[in-house]
C-alpha cells in the first residue's frame, strides 16, 4: 500500500464505520479541514484502495460509501492498525496506552525520551509525565519502570510481563456477540472490538491458526468455552507465542503437577505446544506447556479439570456454601432455596480457585453492566468475597471476579421475587379492576398477578397457589398475608407493596432482623485498634468500609470536596456485620433516601437520614 498521512487513514477508518451514504462535508467537518483538502485526500485513497480491490462509491446528492467485503474489512484494520481517529489524534490517552503497549512488548529494551519526544510530537517534560502515570499503572502488575542513562524500559518477571500486556490488549474490547453484525472471515467468536485490540500486537493469520487450536479443543472434548474465558486463553496463547518467538521465556513457575494431571488437562496444553511447533518450529518448552496449562485448567468443561474439580470439590462447595450463607444474611433472602443455581456456583468457584492459585485474571465485559445496574449487589458481594476470602486464606479476589459471582447471586434475586403469585381482589367493577391490576404488573414486573377477582368470589376460590392478597376493600383470606390498597395504587400504595414483596422473599429472621443504625453511630472513630477489611460502593458516591475491631461501632464520613460518604462499619462479629450491612442495603435501594443522601451538604444532614433507620419508608 502505498503512504497515506494519518488524516488520510483516520478518513478511511471514518468511512469504514458508516454503512451508509455521507457527504465530504461530513467528514471534513470531524477531521476539521476544509471539504476542498478531503476531496484532494479522497483521490489519492481511490487510487490506494484499487490495489485492494476496493472501491469508494460516489452518488450525487448523498455522498460516498466504502464498498467492501467482511475480509476487506479485517484486511483494512489489519493494515491501517485498531485505533480510530478518535484515538490517533494525538490525545493523551491514545499516546500513554501506546507507549505503554510498546515497552510491555519490548521489555528490557530500552528507549529514550528523545526518542519518544520525536515520535510523537510532544515535549520531553509532557513524555515524563506520561511515563508516571504509566509507572503507577504498572505497580498493579509488580512491574517496575527503570529510567538511567541508557534510557527507560521495563523490568520484571516474564508472568507479570504477560499479564499486564493481556490487560491492555483485552481492554480494547469485549467478548461475546459480534456487536458490528461482523462476521470476519475465519474468525469465529471475535468481535470487532476484541479483534482491533489482538490486531494491535498479533497478525491477523496467527490470530486465526490460535482460534483454530481453541475450535478443535471444543470439538474434541465436545465443550463451549464461555467467552470471557475463551478471549483470555486465546490472547496468553497468542502471548505466549510472541514472547517465546522473541527470546522472553517463561521463568520457572513452581507448580508441583502430578502425574495424573499431567495425564490429563497437561497433555492438552502438550498437544497445543507441537501445534504452535509444527506451525512455526518455535519451541514451546515445559514451562511454557504448564503455562498453557493453567489457563486450561481455568475452565470447568474440559473432562480432565472436571474430575479435578469433583477431587477437590470440598473446598469449592465450602466456599460457595460460606458465600451463600453471608450473602443470605446481608439480603434477608434464603438463596439456598435455589439449588440449581447454588450448584452452578459450585461449579462456577472451583476454576476460580485454580485462576486465584495461578495468578490467573480475567477481563469481565459484564463489569461496566454490573456496575451500572447492579451496584449494591457488586458491592455486598465484594465485602462477601473478601471476608469469606479472608476465612479461607484465598488469594485477592479480583472485581472482575467478583461480577461474575454477584450474577448468580442476582439471578437468584430474580428468580424468587418472579415466583411471587398475588391475587388481586377488587370491588369496584371489571373495568376497574382490569386497570388496577395492569398497574401491578406495570409497576412490579417481577411479580406475577394470577388472577382478578371480587370479594365475594374470594370464598369459594382455591388459595393455594396464592403467595399475598392485594385488595380494595378489607377481607379475611386466612392465613395468607393480605394488603389493602386504593384503586387508585397511589405511590403509598407502591410502597407498601414493595415492602411486602421484600418481607416474603425474607426467610432468616435471625440474620435479616437488622439493628437501628442511628443507636451504634458514633460522632467520630473511637481509638480501638482495628484492621481494615475492604471498601465497597453501594452506590454512587456512598461507600462502605468494613474494619475488625472488637467493639461494635458505626460512624459516618463526609468528604468536604465531593460530598461522598463514608460508613465505617467495626466489628468483630459476623452476624453484627450482616445485620448492619443488611440495613445499609435496604437504605441503598431505597431510592427516595438516597437521593436525599445525595443533596445533603453536611454531616449531619447526611446523619438525620441515617437516624431514621435503614428501611423503606412506608
Amino acid at each position: 500500500m502505498k503512504s497515506l498521512s494519518k488524516r488520510q487513514k483516520n478518513f478511511i477508518r471514518m468511512m469504514m464505520q458508516e454503512d451508509c451514504y455521507r457527504s465530504v462535508h461530513y467528514y471534513a467537518d470531524k477531521l476539521k479541514v476544509s471539504d476542498k483538502t478531503l476531496k484532494d485526500d479522497l483521490k489519492m485513497i481511490r487510487q490506494v484502495l484499487e490495489e485492494e480491490k476496493i472501491q469508494v462509491i460516489g452518488r450525487t446528492g448523498r455522498g460516498i460509501l466504502l464498498d467492501m467485503e467482511n475480509r476487506d474489512r479485517i484486511k483494512m484494520t489489519d493494515i491501517l492498525g485498531a485505533y480510530g481517529p478518535e484515538d490517533s489524534s494525538g490525545s493523551v490517552e491514545w499516546r500513554r496506552g501506546i507507549i505503554l503497549k510498546n515497552l510491555l512488548i519490548h521489555s528490557g529494551k530500552s528507549t529514550s525520551l528523545q526518542k519518544l519526544s520525536e515520535e510523537y510530537y510532544v515535549g520531553k517534560a509532557s513524555i515524563v509525565n506520561d511515563l508516571k502515570l504509566i509507572e503507577k499503572w504498572l505497580a498493579d502488575f509488580d512491574l517496575k519502570l527503570v529510567r538511567n542513562v541508557e534510557g527507560t524500559r521495563i523490568e520484571g518477571e516474564e508472568i507479570n510481563i504477560r499479564e499486564a500486556i493481556a490487560s491492555l490488549i483485552n481492554g480494547e474490547g469485549t467478548a461475546g456477540g459480534l456487536n458490528d453484525d461482523i462476521q470476519p472471515d475465519g474468525i469465529c467468536r471475535l468481535n470487532m472490538p476484541t479483534l482491533r485490540g489482538l490486531l494491535e500486537v498479533f497478525s491477523l493469520e496467527e490470530i486465526i491458526f490460535v482460534e483454530s487450536l481453541l475450535v478443535s479443543l471444543e470439538e474434541e472434548e465436545g465443550i463451549d468455552i464461555n467467552d470471557i474465558y475463551y478471549v483470555n486463553i486465546l490472547t496468553h496463547i497468542l502471548i505466549c507465542i510472541k514472547r517465546v518467538r522473541d527470546g522472553n521465556k517463561m521463568d520457572s513457575l513452581n507448580d508441583d503437577l502430578s502425574e495424573t494431571d499431567r495425564n490429563r488437562v497437561y497433555q492438552k496444553a502438550d498437544q497445543i505446544a507441537r501445534s504452535i511447533w509444527e506451525k512455526y518450529e518455535i519451541n514451546i518448552g515445559e514451562e511454557e506447556i504448564t503455562y498453557i496449562y493453567q489457563y486450561l485448567s481455568s475452565l470447568s468443561t474440559i473432562e480432565g479439570v472436571k474430575k479435578e474439580i469433583k477431587q477437590k470439590r470440598s473446598i469449592g462447595e465450602k466456599v460457595a456454601m460460606a458465600l451463600t450463607d453471608y450473602m443470605s444474611g446481608v439480603m434477608g433472602v434464603n438463596f439456598f432455596k435455589e439449588k440449581t443455581l447454588l450448584e452452578g456456583l459450585m461449579l462456577h468457584i472451583r476454576p476460580m480457585l485454580n485462576r486465584l492459585e495461578y495468578n490467573i485474571q480475567i477481563t469481565n465485559p459484564l463489569l461496566e453492566e454490573m456496575q451500572q445496574w447492579y451496584p449494591q449487589m457488586l458491592g455486598i458481594c465484594k465485602i462477601a468475597c473478601t471476608v469469606v476470602g479472608k476465612r479461607f486464606h484465598l488469594k485477592k479476589i479480583r472485581l472482575d471476579e467478583i461480577a461474575n459471582i454477584a450474577t448468580y447471586y442476582q439471578t437468584m434475586i430474580v428468580k424468587l421475587s418472579s415466583r411471587i403469585n398475588v391475587l388481586v381482589v377488587c370491588h369496584s367493577g371489571f373495568g376497574t379492576s382490569l386497570l388496577l391490576s395492569e398497574k401491578i404488573k406495570q409497576e412490579f414486573p417481577k411479580i406475577r398477578v394470577i388472577d382478578t377477582i371480587s370479594s365475594r368470589k374470594l370464598k369459594e376460590r382455591e388459595l393455594g397457589d396464592t403467595d399475598f392478597i392485594i385488595s380494595t376493600v378489607p377481607v379475611n383470606p386466612g392465613n395468607i398475608p393480605n394488603l389493602m390498597i386504593s384503586a387508585l395504587l397511589t405511590k403509598q400504595d407502591i410502597k407498601a407493596i414493595r415492602n411486602y414483596i421484600y418481607d416474603i422473599c425474607k426467610s432468616q429472621e435471625t440474620n435479616s432482623a437488622g439493628v437501628k443504625l442511628g443507636e451504634m453511630m458514633r460522632e467520630s472513630p473511637s481509638d480501638a485498634e482495628r484492621e481494615m477489611i475492604c471498601k465497597a460502593e453501594l452506590i454512587s458516591g456512598f461507600y462502605v468500609n468494613l474494619w475488625y475491631q472488637e467493639k461494635s461501632e458505626i460512624y459516618l464520613d463526609m468528604d468536604a470536596e465531593t460530598s461522598a460518604l463514608t460508613i465505617d462499619v467495626c466489628t468483630s462479629s459476623e452476624e453484627e456485620q450482616q445485620k448492619i450491612l443488611h440495613e445499609l442495603y435496604c437504605l441503598s435501594m431505597d431510592k427516595r433516601r438516597t437521593e436525599r443522601l445525595k443533596s445533603a451538604k453536611t454531616r449531619e444532614e447526611a446523619l438525620d437520614v441515617l437516624m431514621r433507620g435503614g428501611r423503606a419508608e412506608q
